[in-house]
């Protein structure tokens, strides 16, 4: 596996354990936690940070859309879950 792989892998994980957190993705032995949802943000924003300027064109947006959708997602669920 190329660099590029290896990194896209980690960011669709980290996307992945997310949508599960947030309930989006049904798993038996997952319970829905938006504590480690946020987390999961987080460290995709802090990786984010962190790359800037070293990334290639496509991980970067591959990265700030993930980011994106799942900041949006975050938020339609939890405003689902407090009315």
């Amino acid at each position: 596996m190329t660099d590029g792989n290896l990194f896209s892998t980690l960011i669709f994980s980290l996307s992945r354990l997310c949508l599960m957190d947030m309930g989006y993705m049904s798993e038996e032995l997952h319970e829905v936690n938006f504590k480690s949802a946020q987390n999961n943000i987080d460290i995709l924003n802090m990786l984010k940070d962190k790359t800037q300027n070293n990334l290639t064109e496509e991980e970067d947006k591959l990265l700030q859309s993930i980011i994106y959708d799942l900041q949006l997602k975050y938020v339609e669920k939890t405003k689902q879950q407090s009315s």
